[in-house]
């Protein structure tokens, strides 16, 4: 059986979340759409291909085209009444030479193996009586011209069937490692096309006590394999002419020369702490 005592952490998450929503970077402009919800009903937001949605209670949702973020607290939600949100953005972008600050010619596009990096945190908790539950789901990738890489999960938890026997334990579909406070690191790769569409989605669901919300964020783009212009890469966000400036990833053998640079560094220290005792 897993129990979770209140932890006053998710507060301050979801406060760090709503400051990135409402300060968005240079690149995450014109596109902000929030959605609040504390009554019966419906509330939807649209703006420039963020789309947010938050359904019934205490939920609220926030998209730009680097973050999507969804809230839901179940106090007070009966077992039939489920608090809602989901936040999504599609962003197209553009491979970007940004020395000429020209779309990157084709024939160098080809060769570029690149990295899109997404971090995902949150906090999913159930209270410990019957029918209550919560839901939490995401999913991001790349689509481009010659192919697409993504990924997703979901996790579905409640306590306990109908009284008058209720279990004394949670059940627990999908990706158990969502239950509680979660985090988690992906990646997306784009090969040899000129352009692609970023999306992000995360929807949240909470009823009778449960709690959930989700922060999915595009951390970076990084260079594999290819060669970046003279003034630099980046990725051109075709809907605001925004540029995200795409960072070199060391190879396996810079990273070894890194590490033992390092090892040598601690060891002189070592021997010299030593040399004067």
């Amino acid at each position: 059986m897993k129990s979770f005592r209140f932890d006053s952490s998710w507060v301050a998450a979801a406060f760090a979340g709503w400051v990135l929503l409402t300060t968005p970077a240079a690149w995450a402009a014109n596109i902000t759409a929030l959605a609040y919800q504390n009554t019966i009903g419906m509330d939807q937001q649209f703006s420039a291909g963020a789309q947010v949605s938050a359904t019934y209670g205490n939920a609220y949702a926030g998209a730009t085209r680097s973050l999507v973020m969804s809230r839901v607290d179940g106090a007070g939600a009966g077992a039939q009444t489920h608090f809602t949100a989901t936040a999504g953005s599609t962003s197209n972008y553009s491979l970007w030479d940004m020395g000429r600050n020209f779309a990157l010619e084709p024939a160098a596009a080809q060769q570029m193996d690149l990295v899109f990096n997404f971090d995902l945190a949150g906090l999913l908790t159930v209270s410990p009586f019957s029918l209550s539950g919560a839901a939490t789901r995401f999913s991001a990738g790349i689509d481009y011209t010659v192919s697409g890489d993504s990924f997703q999960g979901a996790v579905s938890v409640s306590y306990g069937p109908v009284p008058p026997f209720p279990s004394l334990d949670y059940t627990v579909v999908g990706d158990d490692w969502m239950f509680g406070s979660y985090a988690a690191s992906y990646s997306a790769r784009h090969r040899g096309a000129s352009e692609g569409v970023i999306t992000l989605i995360v929807t949240n669901t909470a009823f009778n006590g449960g709690t959930a919300q989700s922060t999915l964020t595009l951390a970076s783009v990084g260079l594999l394999g290819g060669v970046a212009p003279a003034g630099g890469l980046g990725i051109r966000i075709s809907e605001t002419g925004l540029i995200l400036p795409v960072s070199p990833v060391p190879e396996v053998a810079t990273w070894a020369t890194m590490g033992a640079g390092l090892l040598l560094i601690a060891a002189g220290r070592l021997r010299r702490r030593h040399a004067r005792v």
